[in-house]
């Protein structure tokens, strides 16, 4: 089994690139165990699109203080 270190490895690797079978097997082992990983999973989930909300909204630039209020209180939530 692999360890928390590993799996948070794993888990922002496949947000850029497709995992192997065996890691995915190894990742879903882990996450069946382990309630911290499971949690760091949904936190970056929800900072991810989060992010891409921003970007997309703001390509050059920076955002107003009601925006940062809103992914405040969005981070406060989970």
């Amino acid at each position: 089994m692999i360890d928390c270190s590993k799996a948070g490895q794993m888990m922002e690797q496949r947000e850029f690139e497709k995992l192997g079978w065996w890691a995915r097997r190894k990742l879903k082992l882990h996450m069946g165990v382990c309630k911290a990983c499971k949690k760091y999973e949904n936190d970056n989930h929800v900072l991810a699109k989060i992010l891409k909300m921003a970007s997309s909204k703001h390509c050059d630039t920076a955002l107003s203080p009601e925006e940062k209020s809103e992914i405040k209180s969005k981070l406060a939530d989970q």
